[in-house]
């Protein structure tokens, strides 16, 4: 079975139920599957051919969605992420399927999406496109990994099939079918896409955003949805909204993922809304790892991401020289899928360094956790990066840049945390004259969005250590 067949059955079975909502549209199931069918022709006209490796660089999701369905019908390799990343991580291409031009590309190697081609939008009978060609398709997304630097993961359509339809009839509590979903995270990552289309297989419909994604409030009351999925980032603007609770009313679940989310802030969340509160692990690399649903009147432990889910995972713990500790339940840790074939892989090979990525049959997230019999907590990380919503950025990416923009002699970068617990960036310098916070910011925003900067600090001149390197625990102990 493939992803193109179970779509065509639900399309059958609910051609005008409402599937996909965005900022633009409501459509129908049948109208979803007419746009895969209009992407397919046009772009076959122009060059697509069956197997080819295709960047698509588009933030709509309806976009997204059909061009999952056509990856399963042409078996085409479809790299979910901008063509920027792609070229920077040297990943090989056949074509890049765009919504605006691109200068990183040569014309006749790109094919920009006309809304015109969607002017007779007609939904068509479904059965004439569900025969599927080739062996198959594979989904490419992009991970900030562990070192805050992009890496490409493949997994081939049969894996992510398995998660679209093998676990069960329910989503955190709430039955796919009669689900309305919304998610603040871009379906153009592999958590939020699969979850769509997991939803809509099911005959369950989703509100996918796209410029809107942080501000999913009014589409949460407006649309009634019962299960949002978010993370703390975008969690916390929603807590500095008055009266958000009236937005909430609707919601029976709410799923929080991509970074560690403080007791604090799952405490105000629950002040908002009568909902499940669903806390969860996972990555790119291996998909969901663990998940919790919090008791409103128990503790929240710090770190706690949840009870292991993955019966077909090994979890081991390693010292700092990356050797094993078998009787360890806490240090660097990290994951190996014990069946014969995973079915997701890094598309360069060689991705990965030391004390992260795919070392020794273990995948290794830089994470430092400890488990005490199935439940998970986070205690720290190996690399110097910052987690932002679930985006990894490199401190050293962001140090390089503001050292080439700024004139300073000396300049520092460190994760600190608010009081809710999300990441913000600090930044210590030395310099002649002052900084201003909002041009700090600008660099920011225009090269690492959506990094928020806390606090800016200059002195005279920075410690240095042993190493000959900027001593950044003396600098962290004197931060104000």
């Amino acid at each position: 079975m493939r992803l193109i067949q179970l779509f065509c059955e639900t399309v059958v079975r609910s051609p005008e139920k409402t599937a996909l909502i965005t900022e633009k549209s409501q459509l129908s199931f049948a109208e979803v599957l007419g746009i895969a069918r209009i992407l397919e022709a046009r772009l076959m006209a122009r060059g697509l051919r069956q197997g080819m490796r295709v960047v698509l660089e588009t933030d709509r999701p309806e976009f997204l969605v059909a061009f999952a369905l056509v990856l399963s019908r042409r078996s085409l390799t479809v790299i979910f992420a901008p063509v920027a990343q792609a070229i920077e991580a040297g990943v090989a291409f056949d074509l890049l399927v765009c919504a605006v031009p691109s200068a990183l590309v040569a014309p006749e190697q790109q094919i920009v999406i006309d809304a015109d081609w969607f002017a007779e939008l007609g939904t068509g009978d479904a059965s004439d496109f569900s025969e599927a060609f080739g062996a198959g398709g594979h989904f490419v997304h992009s991970s900030s990994g562990t070192t805050g630097r992009p890496k490409f993961i493949i997994s081939d359509e049969a894996r992510q099939l398995r998660s679209i339809v093998g676990r069960g009839p329910v989503l955190d509590g709430e039955a796919l079918t009669s689900m309305r979903m919304l998610t603040s995270v871009s379906a153009r990552i592999s958590w939020a896409l699969l979850t769509i289309l997991r939803v809509l297989v099911a005959g369950g419909s989703a509100v996918a955003l796209a410029e809107h994604r942080n501000r999913p409030l009014q589409y949460i009351d407006l649309y009634r949805v019962t299960f949002f999925m978010t993370t703390p980032a975008v969690a916390r603007q929603m807590l500095e909204v008055a009266n958000a609770a009236q937005y909430l009313t609707s919601l029976r679940a709410v799923r929080i993922g991509g970074a560690a989310c403080s007791p604090e802030l799952l405490r105000q969340l629950m002040g908002l809304s009568a909902a499940r509160i669903v806390v969860g692990y996972g990555a790119a690399e291996f998909g969901e790892l663990c998940t919790a649903t919090l008791d409103p009147s128990g503790e929240i432990r710090e770190g706690y991401i949840g009870e292991i889910s993955r019966p077909d995972f090994e979890i081991a713990f390693f010292d700092e020289r990356m050797q094993p500790k078998p009787d360890a339940t806490e240090g660097i840790v990290g994951f190996r899928d014990t069946r014969p074939a995973a079915g997701r892989a890094y598309l360069n090979p060689d991705e990965g360094d030391s004390r992260t990525g795919y070392i020794g049959g273990y995948f290794f997230p830089g994470d430092i956790m400890r488990r005490e019999g199935q439940s998970l907590f986070l205690i720290g990380r190996v690399k110097n990066i910052i987690n932002v919503g679930g985006n990894k950025i490199s401190l050293d990416a962001v140090q390089t840049v503001l050292e080439d923009a700024l004139a300073v002699s000396a300049i520092a970068c460190l994760s600190v945390t608010d009081e809710l617990g999300l990441e913000k960036l600090a930044v210590v310098y030395a310099a002649a004259d002052d900084i201003a916070p909002e041009a700090v910011q600008a660099l920011l925003d225009a090269r690492f969005a959506p990094l928020q900067l806390d606090r800016v600090l200059r002195k005279s001149a920075l410690p240095i250590g042993p190493s000959g390197k900027i001593d950044v625990m003396a600098l962290r102990a004197e931060l104000p």
